[in-house]
């Protein structure tokens, strides 16, 4: 895509919010295959959560995300994490142009297909 700009001007910068790349991750996070919300609580204004719990700090044009989710059992969990890894590298980078330089997860909790809770140890 080729974007111009008028004579003389010299091109900006875009800033992409902590938020905007915590909800890219999230939603990614959800697109894996046996991925679930955390257990079951109240997210913030009352509502159940739909995604997994994620939270993001861009340093210096480089991500740190930490998410907290529920894998389906019997879903093998590290195989499961690392396709979560590898998808939320893959989009945080095509949506908002940020490196993903770690990615921390963890999994309170296993879940059945109909969302029954089985506590992880």
């Amino acid at each position: 895509m080729n974007i111009r700009t008028p004579a003389g001007a010299r091109p900006g910068s875009v800033r992409v919010a902590e938020r905007v790349v915590a909800k890219i991750a999230a939603i990614a996070a959800a697109e894996v295959e046996d991925v679930a919300a955390p257990p079951p609580r109240l997210g913030r204004r009352g509502r159940l959560r739909r995604w997994p719990e994620t939270s993001v700090k861009v340093v210096n044009g480089a991500v740190r995300v930490s998410l907290t989710l529920s894998i389906v059992y019997p879903a093998p969990v590290a195989a499961t994490a690392e396709a979560v890894r590898n998808r939320v590298r893959e989009r945080v980078a095509a949506l908002a142009g940020l490196t993903v330089a770690q990615i921390d997860i963890e999994v309170p909790m296993l879940c059945g297909p109909a969302g029954a809770g089985v506590r992880a140890h």
